[in-house]
């Protein structure tokens, strides 16, 4: 599959379950009007491409890079405490380690990789706003490492479109596990219940 058909289908498939009535669901807390600005804002960072040199390197930055950078910063600086921001960046920085060494050793197919991070932020976070921020940092430092990684490349790109593609894929598999593991806990205890009171 080319970059950049995952983000559509992602996007699609994000689409549909917000016009069928599980934004609640996947999306809780967030209001049709903060998802659509997201996605807007993402569409055209993603269209808008700068060329730059820097130290005898070739960097391509695409904006969308930029916009997640700074809506990154944004939901960190929206916690109360200092711990909390500590552990997002703990856990985005963890992200980043795994992300990395999944790209560049493993050779596993992108599916799994989303897969694997998304396992591991459902199981540090419920949240959807810290799920966002660790994940936004964990992609964008692991960005950096691949291209710290590469710099023997003739053009280095950040936040190219195979990039975003795995985002995408594996925000979308976070929100699942997420509902899956809430509904799942709702399930064993509704049925632990029923056992009790039948006893």
């Amino acid at each position: 599959m080319n970059p950049g058909y995952m983000t559509v289908v992602v996007l699609l498939s994000i689409g549909i379950l917000l016009g069928s009535g599980w934004k609640d669901y996947f999306f809780k807390g967030l209001s049709y009007k903060s998802i659509v600005l997201f996605v807007a804002a993402w569409l055209i960072g993603s269209l808008i491409k700068l060329r730059l040199h820097v130290h005898g390197l070739d960097l391509q930055l695409n904006m969308a890079f930029t916009f997640l950078l700074l809506f990154s910063v944004f939901l960190l600086i929206r916690l109360k405490s200092a711990l909390e921001r500590l552990n997002l960046l703990t856990i985005g920085l963890m992200l980043c380690i795994l992300d990395f060494t999944l790209r560049e050793a493993s050779g596993l197919p992108m599916e799994y990789i989303a897969i694997c991070l998304a396992i591991v932020v459902t199981g540090l976070q419920k949240r959807l706003d810290k799920q966002l921020a660790s994940l936004l940092l964990g992609f964008l430092c692991g960005n950096v490492l691949s291209l710290l990684a590469h710099q023997n490349s003739r053009l280095l790109i950040l936040a190219d479109q195979s990039y975003q593609d795995l985002w995408w894929l594996t925000l979308l598999f976070t929100r699942v596990f997420v509902v899956l593991y809430e509904n799942g806990i709702a399930g064993f205890r509704k049925w632990v219940s029923v056992i009790f009171e039948k006893k």
